[in-house]
């Protein structure tokens, strides 16, 4: 469907009508729908089936983490956060989950609600460069420079060639801000894994 294969999208909607005919109670099925529907742009019918997911299965991570996305991309950043905690809750060591959470909460300048997050996505995956380096980012907003560094260093250690992360342990060195005056944040994680 996402190819946009003549014919894919009804060829799908009946596969899943005639699975919820002999399945109306499976939430997977109203998930696997709803994830249909919102290839097909169509994201108001899509978070109804999410809802209804959700409601024949309230643990159901992957339908929160679901909603959570439909939220960010509605501009939704408190109802996403709400999702990702409700979410975190079914899936405590799930380092990516926590991951972004931390960088939504750190968007917002919840420093220490980031930072809880990110520490515990370190805690789980001690090679994860992208939270570390916004562990780094908020430990310097809450004032834990030495924290920051500490962060950073560990960064460059796996990635040695970034560029970014050299200027960062500078900066930091030299009494600046990570990012350099005025602060600016990347809109999206720096290190690729």
């Amino acid at each position: 469907v996402p190819l946009k294969v003549e014919g894919a999208y009804a060829s799908a909607k009946a596969a899943l009508a005639a699975a919820k005919e002999r399945n109306p109670k499976s939430p997977r099925l109203a998930l696997e729908e709803a994830r249909l529907e919102i290839t097909q742009g169509n994201t108001e019918e899509g978070r109804k089936l999410v809802d209804e997911a959700i409601r024949l299965k309230s643990n159901y991570g992957e339908a929160i983490f679901v909603l959570a996305q439909l939220d960010i991309d509605a501009g939704n950043i408190a109802g996403a956060i709400a999702s990702l905690e409700q979410a975190k809750l079914l899936n405590p060591d799930d380092a990516g989950l926590l991951f972004r959470l931390g960088l939504l909460k750190y968007n917002e300048e919840d420093y220490e609600g980031a930072a809880l997050s990110l520490e515990r996505a370190v805690e789980l995956v001690s090679d994860y460069a992208n939270a570390r380096y916004f562990l780094g980012l908020t430990q310097y907003h809450l004032g834990q420079i030495p924290a920051a560094l500490a962060q950073f260093e560990t960064v460059q250690s796996t990635n040695p060639d970034n560029e970014e992360v050299k200027n960062i342990i500078a900066n930091l060195k030299n009494g600046r801000s990570p990012l350099g005056d005025p602060e600016k944040t990347p809109e999206s994680p720096p290190i690729e894994e």
